[in-house]
């Protein structure tokens, strides 16, 4: 008699289950137009789709609820059951290699088709894909174009000329605030663009925004719940708001412990978590 579950376990058994340091579940799957490779969380819509569409297009049939919802639960058991696959870190945007606050190497994720990313060392940088780096997109993440060399001096003074800044000291808040936003842990500064209607402030955000972390919706409006506040870190390495006008003491505490790199806690669901988009 044939096994009703094997089907569903040669489609699982393509990826490579492990945890989180947070303890989530996650599967590897390499890349179909690379030597590089994506994770996906187990509960996530994103591996919910990827996995029907796999299933679908090897027996022309989709998984029952029952059957799909039993493989979810061998794939936990199975990530939490190898010693060497537990308790990886996995980063949003901006990882790191080697521990402590000067780490061996930066990475920036592109987040392109063929899962590359930008490793940056003291000696310079590179683009490669396929070299261990657990790094995690949502389905907001817009890819960020490969690097180029610079081809002369003086490129930073082209982004000065784009955002308007009044003075000096403004540029400078704004390249410390970029550095920052490349740090793989806190703190994370803050930065509070002011000024009159019309004087670009929405312009320059963009901009600031897109060079680290571009996403399907670069500006937001402020959430109307720490909860909803909370999952829209999870889902974004930076967290950029528009017409800010005032702030709750629950979402000013929640912000002031996300930026210091306390994070916070957040109830996971049993099935398919929601994205913001």
């Amino acid at each position: 008699m044939l096994d009703p579950f094997a089907p569903l376990l040669s489609i699982a058994q393509r990826g490579l289950p492990f945890t989180a340091s947070d303890g989530q579940a996650f599967v590897r799957l390499n890349a179909p137009s690379s030597q590089g490779f994506y994770i996906l969380p187990v509960r996530s819509r994103a591996y919910r789709e990827w996995f029907f569409h796999e299933f679908f297009a090897q027996y022309d049939t989709l998984p029952g609820s029952h059957a799909f919802h039993a493989i979810l639960n061998h794939l936990e058991a199975e990530a939490n059951h190898s010693e060497q696959d537990q308790r990886l870190a996995v980063w949003r945007r901006v990882g790191c290699r080697g521990g402590g606050r000067l780490p061996d190497q930066i990475l920036l994720n592109l987040a392109n088709p063929e899962c590359e990313f930008v490793e940056i060392s003291p000696t310079g940088w590179k683009t490669t894909a396929g070299a261990g780096a657990l790094l995690q997109t949502s389905r907001s993440t817009v890819p960020l174009p490969a690097p180029a060399a610079p081809s002369a001096p003086g490129s930073l003074e082209t982004l000065r000329s784009c955002l308007n800044l009044p003075s000096r000291a403004d540029w400078l808040r704004c390249l410390a605030w970029l550095l920052a936003a490349l740090r793989p842990d806190g703190p994370f500064p803050v930065l509070i663009l002011q000024g009159p209607p019309g004087s670009g402030k929405t312009f320059a955000a963009r901009i600031l925004r897109s060079l680290i972390d571009p996403s399907t919706s670069p500006l937001t409006p402020i959430p109307s719940s720490v909860r909803d506040l909370l999952t829209l870190a999870r889902h974004n390495w930076i967290l950029a708001f528009d017409h800010l006008s005032a702030l709750s003491p629950q979402l000013s505490d929640a912000l002031c412990r996300l930026s210091s790199g306390l994070g916070a806690t957040l109830r996971e669901t049993s099935g398919p978590g929601t994205e913001p988009l």
